[in-house]
């Protein structure tokens, strides 16, 4: 998770660095005489123009040939969302619940990871709906979910996913999903309320995730552990910067850089990274 995040943020920024070289080798050609008169050019070239195009191009449009160069071929579910309800929160946030598929039998309830949204889960929305009926929902302060007034905790997150429980059927079983923090919130939730298992909760299925703080479960946890002062910070910098973080993000998405990090052997390496390479939000 924190393997996986960090890299996230490293190709963000770098992709964001491209844009920003891209923008000023364009902007310099256009007003040539200021710039080299300000900088002292002997005179205006067009190298920068030259160079400046195919940047701009790669930071806006480089998705499209790193798919065609690393992506797979095969069936790909288009990423959606369904008509949801607000429903509100153990913590002060109202959150978006999303329910389709089979009217009948069991209820699979599924819990992204962090940074992500119920966008995730586009292979289960086109493949499980019609054997099981479908739930899905933002975590706290992603996707369409408002924001928690008491305050991010997986605590908190496993109350909230109690209170989205408690607004399905009741004759019904349910069946936890959990991928990364939404398997730790899911594993919360049973610690917090185990008279509900084999009894509300039928079942729990999770996917790259860990019963405890991910740096304790990691890969080379031995190595960011002493920064966990740091990491935490960061984290914490995340949720006050985070409208400057989702343009970020839209932009490393159009350039292509989540398709590299995927496709680095790093991103795999750790128990609790995650498979999504579409858009924020």
């Amino acid at each position: 998770m924190v393997l996986f995040s960090l890299l996230q943020r490293l190709f963000a920024i770098a992709s964001l660095v491209v844009f920003v070289i891209a923008a000023w080798l364009l902007w310099s050609w256009y007003d040539a005489d200021h710039v080299a008169a300000t900088l002292g050019w002997a005179e205006p070239s067009d190298v920068r123009l030259w160079w400046g195009l195919p940047l701009m191009a790669i930071s806006l449009f480089g998705r499209i040939p790193f798919l065609m160069l690393l992506g797979r071929a095969g069936k790909t579910a288009l990423a959606r969302r369904a008509e949801g309800v607000a429903i509100p929160g153990a913590d002060g946030a109202v959150l978006h619940v999303e329910m389709e598929g089979a009217t009948d039998g069991p209820i699979l309830l599924f819990t992204h990871g962090w940074g992500l949204s119920a966008r995730i889960w586009a292979e289960a929305r086109a493949d499980l709906g019609a054997r099981f009926g479908l739930v899905f929902w933002d975590l706290p302060g992603l996707g369409r979910s408002g924001r928690p007034t008491a305050g991010y905790s997986i605590e908190g997150f496993a109350e909230d996913l109690h209170a989205v429980i408690d607004s399905l059927p009741e004759d019904r079983p349910v069946i936890l999903v959990g991928h990364s923090v939404g398997g730790m919130t899911a594993l919360t939730f049973c610690a917090r309320h185990p008279e509900l298992l084999n009894r509300r909760v039928a079942a729990v299925v999770l996917e790259n995730t860990t019963h405890t703080n991910p740096l304790e479960t990691m890969a080379f946890s031995g190595v960011f552990r002493p920064l966990r002062p740091l990491i935490e910070l960061g984290c914490k910098l995340d949720m006050v910067l985070s409208p400057a973080l989702w343009v970020m993000n839209w932009q490393a998405w159009l350039s292509g850089s989540p398709t590299l990090r995927l496709a680095s052997p790093v991103s795999a390496s750790g128990p609790h990274g995650s498979s999504w390479t579409g858009p924020p939000g």
